[in-house]
């Protein structure tokens, strides 16, 4: 028998075996699977359904807008504490403070969405805006320096465990924003600025509560637009950036945005806590508001969802619980508020008659409101809630920047219509987005017989938040292409289409030639 000598053989390597890609195909994509698995899961780290990367290190022109806006704030609080010492030294010490817890909200939100934009420079530039509302609401107080004053007294009382103190007006109302300022008097010696300002920090914090409820519940939305709009919309920076019911319900109701998005993802241990105590604290100040979450909460259980969108039996289980239980306290609690037997139709349609009659007969921006009873009524009543004062209808400073931002919505809705040829086919599969369409839809029809713009606006930033998710659909990939193949020159665009495809849909299987 010939021994063959081996070491003079060619060496054979694994790229050389000709049955190495099509073993291989079955590894690969069973690993490609369990990879969309645990992205699809909440907190994953993806941004839509583009594949996850790091903001390029070149990105950094919304930090740079950041850090101007918080050299301005600075600035502004500085000047008060040099010109006012007794009112803003305390305030403008603890600034500093203040702004690095902001910025310890804004690193938790950039860990857990993993965005592929500058959130963080987006997030700070709208963390220092508030500051700046801060202090132009601390010059003009109004409802602001009646809660200060029995603020300080009612921490007169706390300081010696005297915890029964009357606040003098009705709880669930204007008494819990007494007693949440009592309380925090107590910690912050008294000082008006220090106390507006972490209101205003409680705002901020349920601002970033709305664009991660977002991401976990609509991956695919544009999440950039609706990063920027949250956060630099003047309304939403201005007017809950002060001590009053907006920054409360502001974070009341980003915790219950951000556990009704983690419901209909699935995760029920978290999702039940967050909806609770964000409900808890709406009902505490404003419960028939509460009482529109919680309906928009049992819609969104209506979407048909996918494979990986629809709710489990769990969080239905739950929902439907939420539901009894809180709907029963709630609409005896949002009865009781407006001075209601119940909440029937007679009954809800007379509260809307008192309030137009109050509401507009008294100040310089009131108008005849026109209640939303009937289709034709409901669409005048949603261009009302939703987008007036329009330019020209007011004079006041604060009207005309209304007025800008609603022309600038409409604008922007108006560019972006041809994302809308997608919303019933979203509207039936994200249940989040179904359920901010509930409650804009309802907010439109409860909050329609008010007739007084300035009310209206301090009002609309509740239901902003929600009604900016339909601003912010996801483009058609046909327009990403578009972009793409404009920005690639004539020698880069081969492939472009699979790019934006893979981009848009996902990596695509690739499948393993076959073995020759």
């Amino acid at each position: 028998m010939t021994t063959v000598d081996r070491s003079r053989l060619p060496t054979r390597t694994r790229r050389d075996d000709p049955g190495r890609t099509t073993r291989a195909a079955p590894r690969r994509a069973e690993a490609r699977r369990t990879r969309r698995s645990s992205a699809s899961q909440p907190g994953a780290r993806r941004a839509g359904a583009l594949t996850a990367r790091r903001v390029d290190d070149t990105e950094t022109g919304w930090r740079l807008v950041a850090l101007l806006s918080f050299v301005g704030a600075g600035g502004l609080y500085l000047y008060l504490a040099v010109t006012s010492p007794t009112r803003g030294v305390l305030g403008a010490a603890a600034l500093p403070l203040l702004v690095l817890a902001g910025l310890a909200v804004i690193q938790l939100l950039v860990r857990a969405n993993a965005p592929t934009y500058d959130l963080a420079g987006i997030a700070g530039t709208g963390l220092g805006l508030r500051l700046v509302g801060g202090y132009a609401r601390f010059l003009n107080p109004v409802d602001a320096f009646s809660y200060h004053t029995e603020g300080i007294r009612l921490a007169e009382a706390y300081r010696v465990f005297d915890f029964g103190a009357d606040p003098e007006r009705d709880i669930p109302g204007t008494g819990t924003i007494r007693v949440a300022s009592g309380v925090l008097h107590v910690v912050t010696f008294d000082d008006f600025l220090l106390t507006l300002l972490l209101f205003t920090l409680g705002s901020f914090i349920g601002a970033c509560l709305f664009v991660r409820a977002l991401q976990i519940a609509f991956p695919e939305a544009d999440q950039k637009r609706y990063a920027m709009l949250v956060f630099l919309l003047p309304t939403l920076f201005f007017w809950p950036s002060s001590l009053g019911k907006e920054a409360w319900m502001m974070l009341g109701l980003g915790l219950f945005a951000l556990g009704a998005a983690r419901l209909y993802a699935g995760t029920t241990a978290r999702a039940v806590p967050e909806i609770v105590l964000g409900l808890a604290m709406t009902t505490l100040v404003r419960p028939h508001v509460s009482v529109l979450a919680l309906a928009a909460l049992g819609v969104g259980f209506l979407g048909a969802g996918t494979n990986r969108t629809r709710v489990r039996t769990a969080a239905r289980i739950a929902g439907v619980a939420l539901l009894l239980l809180g709907g029963a306290v709630l609409a005896r609690s949002a009865a009781d508020r407006l001075n209601l037997e119940n909440l029937g139709t007679d009954e809800l349609s007379s509260a809307q008659q008192r309030t137009a009659e109050s509401t507009s007969t008294s100040g310089g921006s009131a108008f005849e409101p026109v209640i939303a009873n009937g289709p034709l009524s409901f669409g005048v009543a949603t261009v009302t809630v939703l987008f007036r004062p329009l330019p020209g209808e007011v004079r006041s400073v604060e009207g005309i920047l209304a007025s800008m931002e609603s022309v600038f919505l409409v604008g922007l809705g108006a560019v972006s219509i041809r994302r809308y040829a997608r919303l019933p086919g979203l509207l039936r599969r994200v249940h989040y987005l179904l359920l901010c369409v509930a409650f804009t839809l309802g907010f439109v029809w409860a909050f329609s017989a008010i007739g007084n713009f300035g009310i209206l606006t301090r009002q609309r930033s509740q239901v902003l938040p929600f009604f900016l998710v339909l601003l912010a659909l996801p483009p058609l990939v046909e327009r990403q292409r578009h972009r793409r193949r404009a920005r690639l020159g004539p020698d880069r665009r081969r492939g472009d289409d699979d790019a934006v495809l893979e981009a848009s849909l996902g990596p695509r299987r690739r499948t393993a030639p076959p073995a020759t």
